[in-house]
């Protein structure tokens, strides 16, 4: 996976950001990436192409982080610790 992210504006005031990602591994399966929003709800999307995808959005990102997609056959996931690497930065 590779990604980053960008904050926009005022962090206090009319907060926006802008990130984007990249399947590196494409051949094997979806990514799942979450976007953590500071004083809004955090997204969580699903990257399947080696193409780069971008988001933009209100609010100030503190960070990115993916991990591999639950429903691919051979993976485990442990939900009380999940493991979510960051990518990217800001």
């Amino acid at each position: 996976m590779k990604g980053g992210y960008k904050n926009k504006g005022n962090r206090h005031w009319f907060p926006k950001h802008e990130a984007w990602a990249t399947n590196l591994c494409s051949d094997k399966g979806k990514m799942v990436v979450k976007l953590d929003i500071k004083d809004r709800k955090d997204r969580t999307l699903h990257v399947s192409s080696s193409k780069k995808k971008k988001w933009k959005g209100k609010g100030h990102l503190r960070g990115i982080y993916y991990c591999k997609d639950l429903s691919h056959k051979g993976w485990t996931f442990n939900f009380d610790t999940p493991d979510w690497f960051p990518i990217g930065g800001g």
